[in-house]
């Protein structure tokens, strides 16, 4: 074997090795996006709960708001963590 194919196959390990990592990553951030989402939107219930107890709340006013909080903040978060 020449050193030509021992370097061929060590970089053929190290790639396979970084698209593992990259795999791993994206799930991390994957999990970590859904997990963001999850918090923002539970707590943007509860501050709907404890705000209707003063102030009547339309749930067809209130809908929108919650779709959008509950998309937005986990793709704003899976994008910051890709981006860094």
């Amino acid at each position: 074997m020449t050193d030509t194919d021992t370097l061929l196959k060590q970089a053929e390990g190290i790639a396979g090795l970084r698209r593992g990592l990259m795999i791993v990553n994206a799930l991390s951030y994957t999990r970590r996006a859904f997990q963001t989402g999850y918090w923002t939107l539970l707590l943007a219930v509860t501050g709907l709960y404890a705000t209707s107890f003063f102030v009547p709340i339309d749930i067809r006013a209130a809908a929108p708001f919650l779709l959008a909080l509950g998309v937005a903040a986990p793709s704003l978060t899976y994008a910051f963590l890709y981006r860094s």
